[in-house]
């Protein structure tokens, strides 16, 4: 076996290995309604995310190929995770060149928590980083073909995800300041494309919906309403939103020390860095800010939240650049070079290792679900977000003996009820219940619905534990430190059982 085959034996197993053993699925989030959607394909866009159609498109084609499953809805994401790994390797032209810098960008790219928790994530935003990925490198590396095929490439990734936008402008003011001549003719065909684009959409929803600018109207509205400096979905506002993204270049979960690496090493190793690789970087740390402090519309200041899935396209530029800058900084000390990529990667699976209890409540929602089919003789009841999340892991079917309580909840919240203004609304049947599915997960991160709670409290008899606790990787740890909350990765499920008086009570 040559040199060449090892590494990419290895980087493919590798890539893999992290894969599986953090594979994230469905979360409950914004995924549940990706999937629906795309399964169904049964009216026009009416949220924001369903106008992002080649994502849907996507993962429809997904669920064609292989049913409506968890791995089917992931599978695009997985194959933008290969399409960013295979852009690293077109970059620093591995494994034909096979060196310590090559084939730690490889490993950076297969195993940085960023790409690592989106990789098995139905999403559009991981979607979009595969095609900014590869449209990046074809227009900074490619012949004048391939760079022309990029700017096609970065237009269709605008079209899955609006935010990618900004990546793609900034890329391309880069691109023209480095070198005009070479660049304006491929990104003439990125704008062109683009324009083409939007005009046939426009043309589309003109015909579906009467509005050709609905997609960007209803994703610009989404902003109306936003606090400025304040982010409500994680709680960060104030001094602390401005300092987000700075605290980030120090230290962060989906990034490790990367970002800090990355500027002062790069600006270090400038002098020694190709064109290509000046380009990357330079665009690759404007994104990174204006992320952080740019505005999502021109008519006003509008930060983006902080959050890190609009981060995703720039695992091309760590991966890529990370050691090649550390190499170049440490030129005289070759050991320390490799040292600190060696510690780069410690931390990724450390982060990973120690990552957060996000999808935990879907991992709750499976295990309460196999233990109401292996009792289908019995009925359950349990909150509207587990239902959410039972309904899409059997394959957008409601199981057969688990229902909710009638009201609010299930008006507003219930995916069969995620439907345009006029739509009947769907009302579980009235049925006698033997026990209550208590999703503890979920309770724990969002509570659960003021009926549902009140129903439990009211009727609920005795609790058993189902679903055991579950604790994060270093499970030796958990147990040598106890059962800490910082050591939990969810917090399981359970039966409550009804009164014996009310064992049969008919639930409205």
């Amino acid at each position: 076996m040559s040199k060449r085959q090892l590494a990419v034996i290895v980087t493919a197993a590798v890539w893999l290995a992290v894969t599986v053993l953090f594979w994230v699925g469905y979360t409950g989030e914004d995924d549940l309604m990706y999937a629906r959607y795309a399964y169904l394909l049964h009216r026009p866009p009416m949220v924001w995310w369903e106008f992002r159609m080649p994502a849907i498109l996507a993962i429809r084609g997904s669920f064609l190929l292989f049913g409506p499953t968890e791995f089917a809805a992931a599978l695009p994401s997985l194959l933008a995770s290969l399409a960013i790994l295979a852009s690293v390797a077109w970059f620093v032209d591995w494994p034909r060149t096979l060196t310590w810098q090559t084939q730690g960008a490889m490993l950076v790219a297969a195993v940085i928590p960023i790409d690592v928790g989106f990789r098995s994530y139905p999403s559009a935003n991981q979607i979009a980083a595969g095609l900014l990925a590869a449209g990046t490198v074809c227009l900074i590396k490619g012949g004048r073909a391939t760079k022309i095929v990029g700017g096609i490439v970065l237009a269709s990734a605008f079209m899955t995800h609006e935010v990618s936008v900004f990546y793609i402008g900034l890329l391309c003011v880069v691109c023209l300041a480095f070198d005009a001549r070479t660049y304006l003719r491929p990104i003439a065909w990125c704008a062109v494309t683009a324009l083409l684009f939007v005009a046939a959409e426009a043309l589309l929803y003109q015909y579906l919906l009467g509005d050709p600018l609905a997609r960007f109207k209803v994703s610009a509205g989404t902003t109306a309403n936003m606090p400025v400096g304040a982010d409500p979905d994680v709680g960060i506002s104030g001094m602390a939103f401005y300092l987000w993204p700075l605290r980030n270049i120090v230290f962060a979960k989906h990034f490790g020390i990367d970002w800090l690496l990355l500027t002062v090493c790069g600006a270090l190793a400038w002098p020694r860095f190709d064109r290509p690789q000046r380009i990357l970087f330079v665009s690759s740390v404007a994104v990174f800010f204006w992320l952080g402090y740019g505005t999502q519309v021109p008519w006003s200041y509008k930060p983006l939240y902080r959050e890190y899935h609009y981060y995703n396209p720039l695992t091309l530029g760590i991966a890529a650049l990370l050691p090649f800058a550390i190499g170049y900084a440490f030129e005289r000390r070759a050991r320390v070079a490799v040292a600190l990529i060696g510690l780069v990667l410690g931390i990724h699976v450390a982060s990973l290792a120690m990552s957060g209890r996000w999808g935990a409540p879907v991992d709750v929602a499976r295990d309460l679900l196999a233990y109401a089919k292996r009792h289908g003789d019995q009925t359950f009841i349990t909150d509207v977000n587990t239902m959410n999340q039972m309904y899409v892991l059997g394959g957008f079917q409601l199981p057969a003996n688990v229902i909710c309580l009638n009201g609010p909840s299930v008006e507003r919240h219930l995916l069969l009820n995620k439907e345009p203004v006029g739509t009947p609304r769907y009302r579980f049947p009235v049925r006698p219940v033997t026990g209550v599915l208590i999703n503890r997960e979920q309770r724990y991160l969002r509570g659960l619905e003021g009926e549902f709670s009140r129903y439990v409290a009211a009727h609920g008899a005795h609790a058993t534990t189902i679903v055991d606790v579950r604790y994060r990787l270093p499970a030796p740890l958990a147990r040598l430190v106890g059962p800490r909350a910082m050591m939990i990765r969810s917090a399981g499920g359970e039966l409550v059982t009804l009164r014996e008086a009310e064992q049969a009570l008919r639930v409205p």
